[in-house]
């Protein structure tokens, strides 16, 4: 696909994009300088991200009273979607939602979640832009 990939334990700063399970002041410095990443959180935990924390958690719902959704974006568009999301997509939805984040004017939400017949909105999918260097 044209991608050169590498695993380390340190950030490539001509890397165009870090993939990662934590965001620290390593990462946050590699985005301060106009890098991109993309994390993937394995466990709950709040995410403080310039000052803003995220609260992520468990999905505690029933698959009856819940459905997840995908907006329509760039980075999705070879991926045929179905809102919201049905069983055809069971297996790939996430245990883990990013809660507190409104959905009225977000868009920065690419995925989400309501959870209890629409009680409880949560983000499954974030994008943050930070800053650009300078």
């Amino acid at each position: 696909m044209g991608y050169n990939i590498s695993v380390s334990d340190t950030i490539n700063k001509d890397a165009s994009c870090v993939i990662t399970s934590v965001y620290d002041d390593k990462v946050e410095s590699y985005v301060e300088n106009g890098g991109k990443v993309f994390i993937i959180l394995t466990s709950p935990q709040i995410l403080n991200i310039k000052s803003i924390r995220y609260r992520i958690d468990r999905r505690s719902g029933e698959w009856v009273t819940d459905f997840h959704y995908i907006k329509t974006e760039k980075f999705f568009e070879d991926i045929p979607i179905e809102n919201p999301m049905g069983w055809t997509y069971y297996l790939t939805m996430p245990d883990l939602i990013i809660k507190g984040i409104s959905p009225d004017g977000s868009e920065n939400i690419c995925a989400g979640y309501f959870e209890g017949w629409i009680h409880e909105h949560a983000a499954t999918i974030l994008k943050k832009k930070l800053t650009t260097a300078s």
